[in-house]
């Protein structure tokens, strides 16, 4: 019986300020080592199962279409709001079932928001992290999606109508700027990029997070706590730390994450790859640590998208 590798796909280039230039070859790179990979799985087939959430630029609009021509394929993909992100991007795996794979690759900005009060105790700069959404600085409707809405939503995607787990390997892949309390300009040089924006403006309270009123916010005492589903987190770079991008390579991180994978690094587990990768990507950029987590640590031994495939 054929297995599913459900991927959603996500990168933005084309915001209205601060824009960035690398983050749609790096959607492009990831989708063809998928497809390439998904090819290869003849004794136990992997069907691949993209969704595309794109912001492409003029060049990369170039480019998607030389890709597509290049490939015999076609991409069809809609813009990554806030809307079309919270609402698709991890319902895409709702379908997974027993076996099945699940992706979620995203590549743009990073950023923060205040966290509510219920949240300080865990957030030591009272900050919650966050991703950068097409809209999410110019819709009035729209905003950045938080971290522990994030974490909803893999909960949500990845448990039944039950409430039991999905016996499905999940992995998610960041390649924005995780960041601590640092300031970062939008250019360091003609060629460097920093795929962080300045933090919302905007106070979201908690009564407004995602999954709120599903009740996935656990409230004692006045301090709010969030589960973890069980998936595993490539992340570009710690918390603290600029993710770069050059016009030439793209996201730092995804360049070098795609050379080791295709170098043979499908064999090695998240472990040993993710400290493959903290070498490169130190070689050229002392200030970014790719790091890797898991709710269970042993997650973090099988290999790049699970045991079991050529």
């Amino acid at each position: 019986m054929s297995r599913t590798l459900y991927a959603t796909l996500i990168g933005i280039n084309a915001y209205q300020r601060n824009e960035l230039n690398g983050c749609i070859k790096d959607v492009l790179g990831i989708d063809f080592l998928l497809r390439d990979w998904s090819s290869q799985q003849i004794d136990d087939p992997l069907h691949y199962d993209p969704l595309y959430l794109l912001a492409p630029n003029e060049t990369d609009e170039l480019r998607i279409e030389a890709y597509e021509k290049e490939q015999g394929v076609q991409l069809v993909h809609e813009l990554p709001t806030f809307k079309s992100v919270s609402e698709k991007a991890f319902s895409h795996f709702k379908k997974a079932k027993k076996g099945d794979i699940c992706l979620l690759y995203y590549s743009g900005h990073g950023s923060q928001v205040d966290a509510p009060e219920e949240f300080w105790a865990s957030e030591s700069d009272r900050k919650n992290e966050t991703l950068v959404c097409l809209d999410s600085r110019t819709n009035p409707e729209a905003r950045d999606l938080i971290d522990k809405e994030i974490a909803w939503l893999l909960w949500d995607a990845l448990h039944d109508e039950q409430g039991n787990e999905k016996d499905v390997h999940c992995v998610l892949i960041m390649d924005c700027c995780h960041s601590g309390n640092i300031t970062r300009g939008d250019l360091e040089n003609d060629s460097i990029r920093y795929r962080h924006a300045p933090a919302a403006k905007n106070k979201v309270p908690l009564e407004q997070y995602l999954g709120f009123d599903n009740g996935f916010y656990d409230l004692e005492n006045g301090k709010a706590t969030v589960k973890i589903a069980r998936y595993v987190h490539l992340a570009a770079a710690r918390d603290a730390e600029k993710a770069q991008e050059s016009n030439i390579d793209g996201g730092m991180f995804t360049s070098k994450l795609l050379n080791v994978l295709r170098a043979g690094g499908t064999n090695n587990s998240y472990r040993n790859l993710i400290q493959n990768l903290s070498v490169t990507v130190r070689n050229r950029v002392e200030q970014q640590n790719p790091v890797a987590y898991s709710r269970d640590d042993h997650d973090l031994d099988p290999h790049f998208l699970g045991d079991g495939l050529e």
